[in-house]
């Protein structure tokens, strides 16, 4: 009786199975309930999460906040994603950058910009664990 398909909204008890690992983890969307309800549901999961609503709050947030790995929305107002990825990796060398969107994906321009995955909105909850599953980057490439 799950449900079959993508759909838009999560169901907290299949979402809040256990991790292996707790995660730090930083959201960037300029959409507020998206941002909260990923917030909401990777904190159930156990994870440490920061959400910030666009490039200059995301900076702010990673002077106190070392993420292990960022969900940054391409699409944000003023600085966007693209533009936002360097600045992240300068501050957060060993950080796993993974772009969302509800976009294609520009393959080229995701690498030049840093990021290391890509996930279409609405967020795939299975390829998002799995990409949680991969352990942050060590010693800088």
């Amino acid at each position: 009786m799950g449900g079959s398909g993508p759909r838009p909204s999560l169901g907290l008890a299949a979402a809040a199975a256990p991790q292996a690992a707790t995660r730090r983890i930083l959201i960037v969307d300029d959409e507020r309930d998206a941002a909260d309800s990923l917030e909401l549901l990777l904190e159930v999961r156990g994870h440490e999460v920061r959400a910030a609503t666009d490039g200059r709050a995301a900076l702010e947030a990673v002077q106190t906040f070392e993420a292990e790995i960022a969900l940054v929305d391409l699409g944000l107002p003023g600085i966007d994603g693209y533009d936002l990825a360097p600045l992240l990796r300068e501050r957060l060398p060993n950080a796993v950058l993974v772009a969302t969107t509800g976009y294609q994906k520009d393959s080229a321009r995701l690498e030049a910009a840093g990021f290391q995955h890509y996930l279409l909105k609405p967020v795939d909850l299975q390829r998002l664990t799995e990409i949680l599953a991969i352990p942050s980057r060590r010693g800088g490439d």
